[in-house]
């Protein structure tokens, strides 16, 4: 595993016996710092020898690498943003917005998806859609009976490029 376009900062060695055709390596990298900030890339390089020294390699495309995952601020159901319980009356449409801390990444480099789950069962109301990054709100319809309690779940998975 390597900085793109530079020299390698992690290896393992193994050897294997018999005649298998093919093998799986975990390795375990430690990066430099400076590697890893949003955007920064990787490498992984293979390199192969057999008993009479003859070697073949590969070597993978650039990967972003990612500290952490992107924010979530608030999610703000029919405009209350606190952690209140609330009543849900109105039979059409709930407006379901959702605020970006300041470590989120910029729309289109995450994708957002939606579900309702019934509290006590954790029954999908509203199974898990993805929603438009760009505008940070969607309005969502489901049935659900008198009384239920309900969870408004978003998801946030970066979008490595």
């Amino acid at each position: 595993l390597a900085r793109a376009g530079a020299n390698a900062t992690a290896c393992a060695s193994w050897t294997s016996t018999g005649g298998a055709p093919s093998a799986v390596l975990q390795l375990s990298a430690m990066l430099p710092a400076d590697v890893l900030v949003t955007g920064g890339q990787v490498v992984a390089h293979v390199r192969a020898t057999n008993g009479a020294g003859l070697s073949s390699s590969a070597t993978s495309n650039a990967m972003n690498v990612y500290v952490s995952p992107p924010g979530l601020g608030r999610l703000i159901v029919q405009g209350m943003s606190e952690n209140v319980s609330c009543f849900l009356n109105d039979t059409s449409a709930i407006a379901v917005a959702w605020l970006p801390d300041e470590e989120s990444f910029l729309p289109g480099t995450a994708a957002y998806a939606l579900s309702v789950i019934e509290s006590t069962s954790e029954h999908a109301l509203l199974a898990e859609r993805l929603v438009i990054s760009s505008t940070n709100a969607t309005n969502v319809s489901f049935a659900a009976a008198d009384g239920v309690t309900v969870r408004f779940r978003l998801v946030v998975t970066n979008v490595a490029a």
